[in-house]
């Protein structure tokens, strides 16, 4: 009588481990530390297997590794585990857990007034808005350091010809202005047949396009026109009603059918 209680116990203990684990895996997808994850991963079921087996030498051993490998993993990606967490309060399924909705909303609304503002006077800028990936690896140390609330007067200021700081990229985290005059790893890939026509801006918001998942503006100097580098692709010439849109549903606060680099390509495919 009591093998039936303790067996489904233990199937219920192995159905709460795995959901715990595809959650986890769910979260750091597309980040750097999902590689370690899938590490500490595998130790965990040869730990259940040489438990199982009564392996006990291969058990302490394991079990030493799993305590160095969690520490390690804290301690490396700091950065992407605080990324993750905030970037969970932001599913739009979760809007109840959000206090921080309307700062967005309002971010979106002055970044898409400065781009416009930036397009109209043929004003040179590029500005990466951080998402689950962290930039601080990414990034050179050349930087500026800021903290500032984001808002179009202060992004049209630091981009004006005259400014120290409008060479280079401003970095936006969290709602506020992190860095500016940063500069950003170069693509080398072929972008089509008007990768001539592309400036330095171009490059290097394809560049950290590549490397994270950070949604990057670039606004041209030459044509006054605003693009997007996102998921590895360049959408050029969009309007500020479509900024305003593809901008709100990669931060998550519009919900789609699709994801949004899906609408993003579904846009592209039409240019």
């Amino acid at each position: 009588m009591d093998v039936i209680p303790l067996f489904f116990i233990d199937i219920l203990d192995i159905i709460l481990v795995s959901v715990i684990f595809y959650f986890i895996l769910v979260f750091f997808r597309g980040t750097k530390a999902i590689s370690m994850i899938i590490g500490i991963l595998i130790v965990f079921i040869l730990g259940f297997i040489s438990n199982m087996l009564q392996l006990r030498a291969l058990s302490w051993l394991l079990k030493g590794l799993e305590t160095v490998w969690l520490i390690a993993f804290v301690i490396v990606f700091q950065p992407e585990i605080r990324a993750v967490l905030t970037s969970l309060g932001k599913n739009p399924h979760l809007h109840f857990l959000r206090t921080e909705r309307s700062s967005e909303l309002e971010m979106v609304k002055e970044i898409v007034e400065a781009c416009q503002w930036l397009a109209d006077n043929y004003i040179g800028a590029l500005i990466v808005i951080e998402r689950n990936v962290g930039l601080r690896d990414i990034l050179r140390e050349d930087g500026i350091p800021l903290d500032a609330a984001v808002s179009a007067p202060l992004l049209e200021t630091i981009f004006w010809k005259g400014s120290p700081l409008h060479d280079g990229a401003v970095i936006i985290k969290e709602t506020r202005v992190v860095a500016a005059k940063a500069r950003l790893p170069w693509t080398n890939r072929y972008l089509g047949r008007e990768s001539s026509l592309l400036g330095m801006r171009h490059r290097a918001a394809m560049g950290i396009a590549e490397e994270t998942d950070a949604f990057t503006i670039v606004v041209s100097e030459q044509r006054g026109e605003i693009s997007i580098a996102v998921g590895k692709k360049l959408l050029r010439k969009i309007d500020a009603d479509t900024l305003h849109a593809n901008l709100s549903i990669a931060l998550g606060l519009e919900s789609k059918g699709n994801n949004w680099t899906e609408e993003l390509k579904k846009i592209w495919s039409k240019t």
